[in-house]
């Protein structure tokens, strides 16, 4: 096995002892991983998928994913010179896809972004999207403030927005009090 200077393997060698990446992340020995504050999961990922697939679920997003909350009357300028999106139209309370790119046009992440007021926007999803955000509004002499809250790998507390999806060819079919419109023997899964 090849290692580098510092005594470490090399990730080539890693994945070459495994047999391949899928090998490598099947046989993984660290378990799964649980986020602080929130409750073990009672099922797997297999329900989850079938369940969105062939019925409904419910999925609890509130705690893995970063936030990162721009304020200011110059987010759309600011946006569209990091983001390949197209910002116009982009009415109060819908969301769009946020596609970022480096200077160099590269891709760099992407997100979920929320307008929730004319001056108040939400980025949701994996932090290198709000990492990115946040670096170029710092830099920025855009009117731009960014403000990041961490997921619950990072931090602890509370939420101030707590947000759940509901998924799957028979989501529609939940009226608001939770009843179901569906078929007998349809499966819905909660997951915390």
């Amino acid at each position: 096995m090849a290692t580098t200077n510092d005594g470490l393997q090399s990730l080539e060698s890693i994945l070459e002892a495994a047999g391949g990446p899928v090998n490598l992340l099947r046989g993984s020995n660290l378990g799964p991983y649980r986020f602080p504050v929130i409750p073990p999961e009672f099922t797997n990922w297999r329900d989850e998928v079938r369940a969105w697939k062939d019925g409904c679920a419910l999925l609890e997003q509130s705690y893995h994913m970063t936030e990162l909350h721009l304020r200011g009357s110059q987010v759309i300028p600011f946006l569209s010179e990091i983001a390949v999106n197209k910002f116009d139209p982009f009415p109060v309370l819908r969301a769009k896809q946020l596609v970022l790119a480096g200077h160099d046009g590269f891709y760099i992440a992407d997100a979920i972004i929320f307008r929730e007021a004319e001056d108040f926007f939400r980025i949701v999803g994996a932090p290198f999207a709000s990492d990115w955000v946040l670096y170029n509004a710092q830099k920025s002499d855009y009117d731009v403030e960014a403000k990041k809250d961490d997921n619950f790998s990072i931090r602890s507390g509370t939420r101030e927005v707590f947000r759940v999806q509901i998924q799957g060819p028979n989501a529609l079919a939940l009226d608001a009090r939770g009843d179901r419109r569906r078929p007998a023997g349809d499966q819905i899964l909660q997951h915390r």
